[in-house]
């Protein structure tokens, strides 16, 4: 199945104040009131699971054919995610639009310690390893595969298609209409922006292929061949 709000906000919760916590004296499910912290983690969550509700993907396919060929059905759990890249686009991003508005004190990624971007850094980490921990179990991916019936169709970096920055931003600023200051919007444009690009550019996945070749005077089976497929995470 595709992302799962609560899931998914009860991980952002937990790695993003694990994350300042490591640097900080405390995370901010300490602070006195954390419901705005809690309000922006159910937010992003909903508006990601709204926006990418599906994410499409093609394989470099590797395995027996058939002559004449004999489609196969693939099907594979989870999309791998590299959290640290994905953090990074993320901070960078919100560098990039902060400065639209003026200028920041941020430096560029990794910020150095002491350095005021420590704590957009911790926040960034904490996404990317909750979206990398949520992704790997919860997309079941569905392939169809032409010309191989039985091996492993590989989803390269850079094969994923259909996440779009502006769907996932719009939905994550519909579900937190509560959130007020000027920050948010930019702050949700670059969640989206550097979470679209980490799935679209470097993220990863497999299924496994399986069909029924039967020989007979007009069916050859167990060809060694490679091909390409195509399908759906859900």
């Amino acid at each position: 199945m595709p992302i799962i709000p609560v899931v998914l906000t009860e991980l952002l919760k937990a790695e993003i104040d694990a994350a300042v916590t490591e640097f900080a004296a405390s995370g901010p499910l300490s602070q006195t009131d954390p419901s705005h912290f809690i309000i922006l983690c159910t937010a992003v969550a909903a508006g990601l699971a709204e926006g990418t509700p599906t994410i499409l993907f093609t394989t470099d396919d590797t395995g027996l054919s058939g002559v004449p060929p004999v489609p196969g059905a693939g099907v594979g759990v989870g999309v791998v995610v590299d959290d640290v890249d994905m953090a990074s686009r993320v901070y960078t991003k919100v560098r990039t639009h902060a400065a639209i508005f003026g200028e920041t004190t941020h430096s560029p990624w990794p910020p150095p310690a002491g350095d005021s971007g420590k704590y957009l850094e911790a926040f960034c980490l904490g996404f990317g390893r909750a979206i990398k921990s949520h992704f790997a179990t919860t997309w079941a991916l569905v392939g169809t595969h032409p010309t191989i019936y039985s091996g492993t169709g590989v989803i390269p970096a850079g094969n994923f298609a259909g996440v779009v920055a502006a769907n996932n931003w719009a939905k994550i600023l519909q579900a937190g209409a509560a959130i007020l200051g000027p920050g948010w919007p930019f702050l949700a444009l670059a969640i989206s922006e550097g979470f679209t690009e980490g799935i679209l550019e470097l993220a990863t996945g497999a299924v496994t292929i399986t069909g029924a070749c039967v020989p007979s005077i007009s069916q050859v089976c167990a060809v060694p061949s490679t091909g390409a497929g195509s399908g759906v995470a859900g």
